[in-house]
């Protein structure tokens, strides 16, 4: 073992015996190879900061299971990798949850005209859902369908490919073209 894994060592014995100074010491101690650890494997700071406050709780919870005989820090990693992936699964849920349907296409559109997407009780976003409605009317049939299943029903592109017997890159190429008609339908103010 090495001198930081012996000082570990002995700050998570110290921290199982109920020392909660030797806790917050072996945080001090381990959080910027944690961080960087998750930093290797995330993409963005946010969600490095929020896999880390969840493996260090985790980390207290599970001070009894540690295995002395075992060296700190890959079980530090082992805990931190799993709140990684947890905190990702939670987002991708949380995504799929509550972010409507209507709102995803606006999302994108604004993602495409202007690199982001505005904030979402901004006037522009207040705006935008009374004209894009206008001009998803306006569409043909067809592209209508397409944007109903694919963004409002969630509805994956090789399930539309076989729906609208077309590949899955020619649907992506109608998409993109529909999306470009709206953006213009959009910037004419809707009545394109």
């Amino acid at each position: 073992m090495s001198v930081s894994d012996d000082h570990h060592q002995e700050l998570l014995s110290a921290a199982r015996a109920g020392d909660e100074d030797a806790f917050a010491a072996l945080v001090l101690a381990t959080q910027g190879e944690l961080r960087r650890f998750l930093a290797a494997r995330s993409y963005s700071v946010d969600l490095v900061e929020a896999a880390l406050q969840d493996a260090y709780i985790r980390i207290h919870s599970l001070l009894d299971e540690y295995d002395a005989g075992r060296p700190v820090l890959p079980w530090l990693r082992g805990i931190a990798f799993n709140c990684l992936r947890e905190e990702l699964r939670r987002r991708a849920r949380h995504q799929r949850r509550f972010v409507s349907a209507g709102s995803r296409l606006d999302q994108v559109l604004a993602e495409e005209a202007y690199g982001h997407a505005p904030a979402e009780h901004d006037a522009w976003a207040e705006r935008l859902d009374h004209r894009l409605h206008h001009c998803l009317e306006r569409l043909p049939a067809q592209s209508r369908r397409l944007i109903r299943e694919y963004y409002l029903e969630d509805r994956p592109l090789t399930l539309l490919a076989q729906r609208f017997r077309r590949k899955a890159s020619a649907l992506a190429s109608l998409l993109q073209r529909i999306r470009a008609a709206l953006r213009e339908c959009l910037a004419q103010g809707g009545a394109g």
